[in-house]
């Protein structure tokens, strides 16, 4: 988990949605010339990609409803959507292509990690018991401390 989303938020939030969108580019730009993909830019493909949903559905709504209410509801249908996103995208695309990168059959990805989350049968109840989960806490934390931040930094922002 980490919370190099929450710049793109307070970008998107304080400037415009494209802003947040290209500051959520940026942020993966910044991370691959520090630190280069461990995951044959997979990773880095999906973090995009959720970003790119997060930010635009917290943006959008909260251009509509400029207020803390707004923000607090932007922010908890932002997590919605973007853990829906990535329960499809990983379970459509990037996990195949963690398969097909690592030349591992999808089974044993289920089974490696049947063994962290005994709830874990097979590949759909890995998509909802582990993926689901981790974006909903991961996309939950970002969201409290926007909120927590949103109000301190936003007159900086915008002056």
């Amino acid at each position: 988990i980490d919370f190099s989303d929450v710049p793109v938020i307070l970008a998107g939030y304080t400037i415009s949605p494209i802003a947040g969108v290209l500051t959520g580019v940026f942020k993966i730009i910044i991370k691959l010339l520090i630190k280069p993909s461990s995951t044959a830019f997979i990773g880095e493909l999906s973090n995009l990609f959720l970003t790119v949903i997060y930010v635009l559905t917290a943006t959008i709504y909260y251009k509509r409803h400029r207020h803390f209410k707004g923000a607090i509801i932007s922010l908890i249908l932002s997590t919605i959507v973007v853990s829906i996103a990535g329960l499809l995208s990983n379970a459509f695309v990037i996990y195949p292509l963690y398969a097909f990168a690592l030349k591992m059959d999808i089974n044993s990805i289920v089974n490696m990690t049947s063994k962290i989350n005994g709830l874990v049968s097979n590949y759909w109840t890995m998509m909802f018991f582990m993926v689901v989960p981790f974006n909903l806490l991961k996309y939950s934390l970002v969201s409290l401390v926007t909120l927590l931040l949103y109000k301190h930094v936003s007159p900086i922002l915008k002056s």
